[in-house]
């Protein structure tokens, strides 16, 4: 689940001024090929990192939407599962710049990752999302 960002969030990083260094962050990665992946990945990463008021949810959920075949949406909702699925023993480790590299790294190791895009139209508007539809499986309801 990508979650949602918030009315006053979104309102907090407009006023502060972000929103041009935030758009500039966004559209490198949308641009960026995917060899240049995970470096592109953790440069925005830190980047968004940096602006007040934006954490680990914000930022990855912000660089998922802009390209969903290559990021995942770290959330209360995800960690654990993103933490277990890939081996990682702490699940808020996954936040730090360097473990969320590492956790795109093992997503694109994967045989399924490394699969050539489908034939089929269905299958391939799919496969342009799959490492963001990792949050789909692996989302824990937080209280539930």
């Amino acid at each position: 689940m990508l979650g949602r960002i918030g009315l006053g969030l979104s309102k907090q990083i407009v006023f502060h001024g972000y929103r041009e260094k935030i758009q500039k962050t966004v559209l490198r990665t949308v641009a960026a090929n995917d060899a240049d992946f995970p470096d592109v990945a953790i440069e925005a990463y830190k980047t968004l990192l940096d602006l007040d008021d934006v954490g680990p949810a914000t930022a990855t959920r912000l660089l998922t939407l802009a390209r969903p075949d290559r990021f995942v949406s770290l959330n209360g909702g995800s960690r654990e599962g993103l933490a277990k699925c890939f081996d990682f023993q702490h699940p808020t480790a996954l936040e730090k710049p360097d473990n969320y590299r590492s956790l795109l790294e093992r997503i694109y190791d994967q045989a399924w990752f490394r699969e050539p895009a489908p034939q089929d139209a269905l299958e391939q508007e799919i496969s342009s999302m799959r490492a963001a539809l990792l949050d789909c499986f692996v989302y824990e309801a937080m209280g539930a």
